[in-house]
């Protein structure tokens, strides 16, 4: 849970937590069961900032991979959500070694928004560096940028893709566009510079146009969910804090013990974390009247459970930019389909 960033809207408290080797072994210990009987294994590698416990990473990694192979069951390529500021070659190369292909990393430029709201610890710029990795990295790993996207940056956000283009990053990385929420306690004052769901859902159309306009015609597209809508509502689906702590959400990860729904270290719930994991493994959309009359239903299966569990309206879930754009989007995913048979 370190990081050596300070953004502004980040919903976790800073801790120097880090998983030592008993944590290590104690969780392989407890993943080892539920890997016998699944038919694949998926890791995200999640902080904090990972890249700081690149140990951690490669002891994990190799343990995950000798346990697939001894029950015969494919291991999925891994992935990362990074700020991208120690992603250079040399990290790229060592995490495609360990089978970590693909990464998430931020930038919500240009670099006079970005440097003010994702600084490093000691308040220096970061846009710089990390477009400079990702020249590198991009090359190795399969690369998303995410743009996180409030009413501060809205109007601006759409000049990141001028940057991403004069370093020939454009054709590179995938880029798409989140909406900031104040989910947590911690990163509460932000609240009144959230859009609404509604709001950027249009501002989501604007800013996809822009990308169009860039000659890259790659836009999201509606999925029926395999499931649900995260792994919060699946059964073996974990968040591991590095104290060994587990959740169903990572959001979590900085709220206190009482959200955990267990730890590697026991081998059973208490009866809160019980109640904490029938909450999520019992979030039921079709119980909304609200979700179940929605059409857009079988593309979020509710929306993030976390959220719709903490709604004050029991009829509804936590509704997706799908319901107020998808005409739109789907529109424009049609524009991209005909600029691409004119390419070729």
């Amino acid at each position: 849970l370190a990081c050596n960033f300070r953004c502004d809207y980040c919903f976790e408290a800073q801790s120097n937590g880090r998983m030592d080797r008993d944590t290590e072994q104690a969780l392989l210990k407890f993943a080892e069961p539920r890997v016998r009987r699944s038919e694949s294994i998926f890791i995200t590698w999640f902080g904090g900032e990972p890249t700081l416990c690149i140990d951690t990473i490669e002891r994990m990694q190799v343990g995950f991979r000798q346990m697939a192979a001894r029950f015969d069951i494919p291991m999925q390529p891994s992935a990362i959500i990074t700020n991208g500021y120690l992603l250079d070659r040399a990290m790229a190369t060592r995490l495609k070694a360990l089978g970590v292909s693909e990464a998430q990393v931020t930038l919500d430029g240009p670099a006079e928004v970005h440097d003010t709201r994702r600084k490093l610890a000691n308040g220096r710029p970061t846009y710089e560096r990390i477009l400079a990795n990702l020249a590198q990295s991009a090359e190795i790993l399969r690369i998303g940028v995410r743009v996180n996207v409030d009413r501060l940056n809205l109007e601006t956000t759409g000049q990141i893709l001028n940057d991403l283009r004069q370093r020939d990053l454009l054709g590179k990385v995938a880029v798409y566009f989140a909406q900031v929420n104040a989910s947590t306690a911690v990163c509460a004052d932000i609240k009144d510079r959230c859009l609404t769901t509604e709001e950027f859902s249009r501002g989501q159309i604007e800013l996809y146009r822009k990308l169009i306009d860039t000659g890259i015609y790659a836009i999201e597209y509606p999925m029926l969910s395999p499931g649900g809508h995260c792994g919060a509502d699946s059964d073996n689906a974990f968040v591991v804090g590095p104290n060994g702590d587990l959740f169903k959400c990572w959001e979590e990860l900085s709220i206190d013990h009482s959200h955990t729904v267990g730890s590697v270290f026991q081998s059973e719930a208490t009866p809160v974390q019980r109640q904490t994991d029938i909450a999520y493994l019992s979030w039921d959309p079709f119980a909304r009247s609200g979700c179940r009359e929605c059409e857009i239903l079988p593309i979020c299966m509710g929306g993030c459970p976390r959220q719709a569990l903490r709604e004050d309206d029991p009829k509804t879930g936590a509704c997706c930019s799908w319901k107020y754009n998808l005409r739109e989007m789907l529109s424009l995913r049609y524009l991209c389909d005909l600029k691409r048979q004119e390419a070729e």
